[in-house]
């Protein structure tokens, strides 16, 4: 288990672990309701693909939730 990163024991350059997540499709379309943003792209594979991308994307905000929780557990 990795020790605990305090705000406090962090300064520029500091290491903090990395973390891994994997969004599912429905983890998609749900954050797509949340922000009333139902473009393709951010769930759709197939279209997503079809308009140059590797897979579907994720929103912004997704992001963001997945960092505050990393900072918020203090852990990756």
């Amino acid at each position: 288990m990795a020790k605990q990163l305090y705000y406090e024991d962090v300064e520029i350059g500091t290491d903090v672990p990395s973390q891994t997540r994997t969004t599912t499709t429905r983890q998609l379309v749900m954050y797509a309701g949340a922000e009333d943003d139902y473009y393709e792209g951010h769930y759709d594979h197939n279209f997503a693909v079809n308009i140059g991308m590797k897979v579907a994307f994720t929103h912004g905000w997704i992001v963001a939730a997945f960092l505050a929780r990393m900072i918020t557990d203090g852990k990756g």
